[in-house]
This record gives structure tokens, sequence and C-alpha cells, in this order.
């Protein structure tokens, strides 16, 4: 690569998250040179993103506003979903099983768990979902959100176990075993 602006791009766009060299050199050919008006279009997206979205005040979510849609709508049900990061926030969206409130809690922190606190009491929620990726540090935070909030409000985790269409074989012991444990009458 001799052009300093294509190899400019292509170190930019091999930054992003899951993108390899020849994801980037792919996706820096097209922009650059197969389609112009798509790359101008992203320029005017990732500014309009850059200069109008932060995090809602209340629940860390994307938002335009102080607060964001989902804050917002008093429609929804007395419930908050924790969750590690507002990208999780579009996936429970999208999937439409969910119609409670979001809390972001990317931080573990005294300052994080009284704005917990204060959402929990502004809203009248009734309960917790732990909505976190399972692992072993996801565990020891759901203990420990049990030891700090239980006796003020009701604390449940969403069920792990074997996705569809995949091998019992396949399936790594951990999840084997909690899907063994939290079983259910079908």
């Amino acid at each position: 690569m001799h052009n300093k602006y294509f190899k400019q791009l292509f170190k930019t766009i091999s930054k992003l998250p899951n993108v390899g060299q020849k994801t980037a050199l792919k996706l820096s050919y097209h922009l650059a040179l197969e389609n112009k008006i798509l790359a101008k279009e992203l320029i005017s997206s990732l500014n309009d993103c850059i200069v109008n979205i932060s995090s809602c005040k209340l629940c860390g979510n994307v938002s335009e506003d102080e607060i964001c849609e989902i804050c917002s709508n008093t429609q929804r049900t007395r419930k908050i979903c924790l969750v590690e990061n507002a990208k999780d926030i579009f996936f429970y969206e999208s999937c439409g099983g969910y119609d409670g409130y979001y809390f972001v809690f990317d931080l573990l922190s005294d300052e994080k768990i009284n704005e917990l606190k204060t959402m929990i009491n502004t809203l009248n929620c009734d309960e917790i979902i732990f909505g976190f990726n399972p692992s072993i540090n996801s565990d020891a935070f759901y203990f420990f959100l049990e030891t700090k909030l239980g006796d003020i409000i009701k604390i449940t985790k969403i069920a792990q176990g074997i996705p569809s269409g995949v091998k019992i074989s396949d399936t790594d012991t951990i999840t084997l075993s909690k899907a063994l444990q939290n079983r259910t009458k079908d």
C-alpha cells in the first residue's frame, strides 16, 4: 500500500472491534473506490452520532436526549434488567420478550449501587433481572448484588442453558451443568 490516504483509512478501519486485516482491506477498498456515496453517508452518520448521542442520565443507554426513550416510557413494566453495556440493550429490545427498564452496570462502585437504588425507588420497581453474560465473574457479581439489594427487591437472573441446534457433545461443562441445575418442565 503506497497511497497514504488509503493506508490511513485501512489502519483506522483495522482498529474496529472484530475487524481483521482482510475485512479492513475489503471495507477500505469498497468505501474509497467502489461506493463513495456510502462513504459520505457513513461520515455523516458518524458525525451525527458524535455530536448528538450520549448516555441516558438514568440508565446509561444510548440517547439523543438527557433521558432515553425507554426511561421516558411510563407504560413499561416495573422491572429493571441489569446489563453490562448499552449495546446489550439493543439485543434485549430486538428479541421483543422484555418490556421493562434497563440499567447499565459497567463499573462496580458504591455510586452505581446508589444510582440503581434511586432508579428502583423512582420507578417503584419490584424486580431486578440480572442480564449479564454468563461467567464466573458475573456469578460473583450476582451474589454481591444479592447481598447489597436482596433485602429491598427481588433479584433474578436470565436462564442459562443449551442453545437450540447445539449438540450436547459440543457444549462446555459449565453450560451443561447450569442447564441441568436450572431445568424446567415444558
